[in-house]
């Protein structure tokens, strides 16, 4: 059974919820972003601790939920333009 678990979710890059819940009962992640009611979007990724997960799985004592936003940019762009910036 969980008993704590936090839940982050980034809705954009200056803005973020973030809350500690008790669950009473055996509980997914997507019953833990429910319990939020936060209007989280349903085709956002998931994970635990930075390991994505399905919506569906079932919760520890203590996990960190995180929900992803979709990536703006690759990070082998992003790695590419800082050394195009360090040759120049």
């Amino acid at each position: 059974m969980v008993e704590f678990c936090e839940v982050v979710f980034f809705e954009d890059p200056n803005r973020y919820h973030w809350a500690s819940i008790k669950l009473s009962h055996v509980a997914t992640i997507h019953d833990a972003i429910e319990a939020m009611d936060w209007n989280v979007p349903s085709n956002l990724e998931v994970g635990i601790h930075s390991v994505k997960k399905s919506k569906d799985t079932l919760l520890k004592h203590l996990d960190r939920i995180e929900v992803y936003q979709p990536l703006q940019c690759s990070p082998n762009d992003i790695r590419k333009r800082r050394q195009e910036k360090k040759k120049h």
